[in-house]
């Protein structure tokens, strides 16, 4: 009974692979050609041999020591094995381990010339000693060696080769992908018009032995006669028996017309919109019910009452409306302003409160409570009488 199987590929040294080992038991393996495979096998008991047999009838004994049995191949080709093994009482597997070799093919390289390149370019014959051109070149494994090939027959006979040579480029080390540039190849080749240039790129890849060659469909060029210009209408039949007039002289003076200048025009806006604003101040209105009483104290502080034909002021302890000072002095506390409103009395004195009377407004509060006795503090309201005359009288 086979227990264990250890496997290591050993690839063909133009790949510049690394070894691959492999753990386990194994039924397929898929390399290159002329890979070395080595296997080794791990039994449940000592063997007497172990025997590898080819699907064409060939035989091939493994290294037996043990319980362990080992061999090496070089994979060429696509076959199948089936291993047997006899132990030390001559018995064997019920069944035969089989292996199946397959071959990984290695492709051909690859050349990609520029698109522009086609058959049958025209080109003068100065033109064709600066014809250049490059090409890509890909491989699975390297590129070793790129190939320019070109012959020179005529256009009237384009199967007599007159002349022919190749211009080679080699690639240390070989690469997968390069780009290969031929400048002024054709430099050093003697044409005359009617010539043709036929040329082809080859690649050949690093395969050893017997590196594999690929190449593209052959491009040409060919060489047409110069001074074309020279050729005239009456040189071509055209015109005969006609006088042919001379061609009109170059002006002299100058033609070229001066551009425009830009046009400066003068826009005038004018906005007609008319709207109505109005604004949502209103008059200020003392709020509370204590509005009434304030106005009333505002008013007898204000004027003089006639008295014997004399004017005199008011007395300040007069009843308004019926109601003593007294009274007037405990129950009229209406604030004007809403944000001094419940600020205890030394905070108020460092703002400024706003009253009814112009005269009053943006006085500190203790100027205020020399000429007034309406107070926006709760605690100024409760005040007793006797102090009120004295703030008054100053």
């Amino acid at each position: 009974m086979l227990e264990n199987m250890q496997s290591e590929l050993m690839y063909p040294a133009y790949t510049r692979m690394l070894p691959k080992r492999l753990e386990g038991i194994q039924d397929r393996f898929f390399g290159l050609p002329n890979t070395k495979i080595t296997l080794g096998f791990t039994f449940w008991k000592d063997l007497r041999s172990a025997i590898f047999t080819w699907d064409n009838g060939e035989d091939l004994p493994l290294d037996v020591t043990g319980r362990f049995a080992s061999t090496t191949i070089v994979h060429s080709q696509t076959r199948t094995a089936s291993l047997q093994v006899r132990d030390e009482n001559g018995w064997g597997m019920e069944a035969p381990f089989i292996i199946n070799f397959e071959i990984q093919p290695d492709e051909k390289p690859q050349v990609f010339p520029p698109r522009s390149m086609k058959n049958d370019m025209p080109t003068l014959a100065e033109g064709l000693k600066l014809f250049s051109f490059g090409a890509r070149l890909e491989d699975d494994y390297g590129v070793s060696r790129c190939l320019l090939k070109w012959t020179r027959t005529t256009v009237s006979n384009p199967t007599k080769v007159q002349e022919k040579g190749e211009v080679e480029r080699l690639i240390s080390p070989p690469r997968r992908k390069a780009m290969m540039a031929f400048e002024k190849c054709f430099e050093n080749l003697a044409v005359q018009p009617g010539d043709k240039i036929n040329f082809s790129v080859e690649v050949y890849d690093n395969r050893s032995p017997g590196p594999q060659m690929s190449a593209p469909r052959t491009r040409s060029l060919f060489v047409y006669q110069q001074g074309l210009e020279d050729l005239r209408i009456a040189s071509l039949g055209f015109g005969s028996g006609m006088v042919m007039r001379s061609r009109i002289s170059q002006s002299r003076r100058a033609t070229s017309v001066k551009e425009p200048g830009a046009l400066k025009t003068v826009e005038q806006v004018r906005n007609e919109f008319e709207a109505v604003i109005e604004t949502p101040t209103k008059a200020p209105v003392i709020p509370g019910s204590y509005a009434q009483p304030v106005k009333d104290y505002f008013r007898l502080m204000s004027t003089a009452v006639e008295r014997n034909g004399e004017q005199e002021s008011a007395p300040l302890d007069a009843g308004l409306h019926g109601k003593p000072l007294k009274r007037l002095a405990r129950t009229t506390v209406s604030t004007v302003s809403d944000t001094a409103e419940g600020k205890p009395l030394k905070r108020l004195a460092r703002t400024t409160v706003s009253t009814v009377s112009d005269r009053v407004m943006r006085k500190p509060l203790k100027r205020l409570a020399r000429t007034t006795v309406s107070t926006v503090s709760a605690r100024a309201a409760r005040k007793p009488l006797k102090r009120l005359p004295r703030q008054q009288n100053t």
